[in-house]
């Protein structure tokens, strides 16, 4: 994913959140949507904190979909960051509110 977000422009990043939402309303229960998207942001957070897992990362991303880009390893940690703010957060609030609007909204048939 850090690649991915590497290689796109800004508003692609920023239209991935709609997109995830429509995937994880498409593939799961609606009681399950709010939590996955919360949780969405997990992975990259436990790859911050960690210097030598993310160090890995830095190896892998570098000798795969980044090669020849030269992305320094704090540059990595940049676009993580980034990526935390422009998409998996976003993720988790349209999730959040999508699970308030069908706790509040009855479920009505006509």
């Amino acid at each position: 994913m850090l690649a991915l977000a590497r290689l796109a422009e800004r508003a692609e990043i920023e239209s991935w959140p709609a997109t995830w939402q429509r995937a994880l309303r498409a593939k799961y229960p609606a009681d399950e949507v709010a939590g996955l998207g919360a949780r969405a942001g997990d992975g990259i957070r436990a790859l911050l904190s960690h210097r030598n897992a993310f160090a890995d990362a830095h190896f892998a991303v570098d000798v795969g979909l980044l090669r020849g880009h030269a992305v320094s390893i704090d540059q990595l940690r940049a676009i993580a960051e980034q990526l935390l703010v422009d998409a998996l957060e976003p993720l988790a609030e349209l999730t959040a509110d999508q699970s308030r609007e069908s706790i509040t909204t009855p479920n009505i048939k006509r």
